[in-house]
């Protein structure tokens, strides 16, 4: 059964404050999003919406945090009502710099606007995106 755009925002508000948990993504390591992520994933039925991120928006944002030091990427999941179209676009969080969108054809995700968060952080020669809730931050 899918769920409502109501439960889904219920779901995301259960980590206001953040959790304590970090996975991996099981084909890219170092997207590594919250216990609050993994939640809204299994529930909504969108590991595409990880997989996208992972593969597809890492390396963009990699080259933006490289290029111009960026700290924090917001995730804008827009879903059309007859879900049959949904937008995924990541800013730079704070402007409206549009960094890169893709159209999804199909999905199961609640109707309506839904925000993340991605980190992209270094350390040594390792790059690694960290994905959040807003209501984690």
């Amino acid at each position: 059964m899918t769920m409502t755009a109501a439960e889904m925002s219920q779901l995301m508000s259960n980590f206001d404050g953040g959790s304590p948990d970090r996975f991996s993504h099981d084909r890219q390591p170092r997207f590594v999003f919250t216990e609050g992520v993994m939640a809204v994933v299994v529930q909504g039925r969108a590991n595409w919406l990880l997989d996208l991120l992972a593969f597809e928006f890492a390396p963009v944002i990699k080259k933006s945090f490289l290029k111009d030091g960026t700290t924090m990427v917001q995730v804008k999941l827009s879903v059309a009502a007859d879900q049959r179209s949904a937008r995924v676009s990541i800013l730079v969080a704070g402007t409206n710099q549009v960094l890169r969108t893709d159209t999804i054809g199909s999905t199961t995700f609640p109707q309506g606007d839904w925000y993340f968060y991605i980190y992209p952080c270094q350390e040594g020669n390792i790059f690694y995106c960290e994905m959040i809730l807003l209501d984690e931050y």
